[in-house]
């Protein structure tokens, strides 16, 4: 059974009940989708919907007798706000009929990786075919096992004007190295071997959000 099943309502599920809820989602699924795969294969995805924004999803085909075949299924979350406007390259996955996005967001400075859960959104449009996609914006969303409060933190002025000129000042040397700039590959390689030094030190006697907010 699919690990984070839990994080939308199924905890303690056996087995044979998972197999009969999927059997049910089968014959009534709140929501049921068609397209073209990337092979050129009918492909289809059924929803369930337990909560606004959280489900269970089937992807599979059906038969010529309009029978659904399962591959796969996954616990899903539609996130509410845009995270990213940034243009997204897909990577088919090697195991199963499904579509991974890559985009590097400046504000990282690093690759996001993440599953496409509107995947037949792309394969009925006409970016279908296209190695980098943009529909104005990616909304992540994630599934976790447990979770903590984090109380939000004042940060003091100084700190806070200092952050920002960091920010500013990091975006500006992963451009310039965007661009070639061997100087600012440099600098970058640099700044991200001290700051790793730097956590690995302090993560073993502080926590997480100061670390963060520091």
């Amino acid at each position: 059974m699919h690990s984070y099943l839990r994080s939308v309502g199924f905890h303690n599920i056996k087995k044979k009940d998972m197999t009969a809820f999927l059997r049910e989602m089968k014959l009534n699924p709140d929501y049921i989708e068609h397209a073209l795969d990337t092979e050129g294969n009918e492909f289809a995805e059924l929803r369930k919907e337990f909560a606004p924004g959280i489900g269970v999803a089937l992807r599979g085909t059906y038969d010529e007798e309009d029978n659904f075949h399962m591959e796969y299924y996954y616990p899903y979350c539609q996130a509410g706000r845009i995270s990213t406007d940034a243009k997204v390259e897909l990577v088919k996955a090697s195991d199963k009929e499904s579509l991974l996005g890559v985009c590097d967001d400046m504000k990282l400075g690093v690759d996001l990786i993440f599953f496409v859960q509107d995947m037949f959104q792309i394969l009925i449009s006409e970016q279908r075919n296209h190695k980098t996609v943009s529909f104005g914006g990616v909304k992540l969303a994630g599934l976790a096992l447990d979770g903590a409060v984090l109380l939000p933190v004042r940060t003091p002025e100084p700190q806070a004007q200092r952050t920002k000129r960091n920010v500013a000042k990091r975006k500006e040397l992963i451009q310039a190295a965007r661009d070639g700039d061997q100087k600012a590959i440099e600098r970058l390689t640099l700044i991200d071997m001290d700051l790793y030094s730097n956590i690995t030190n302090r993560v073993e006697k502080e926590d997480i959000l100061t670390i963060v907010n520091s």
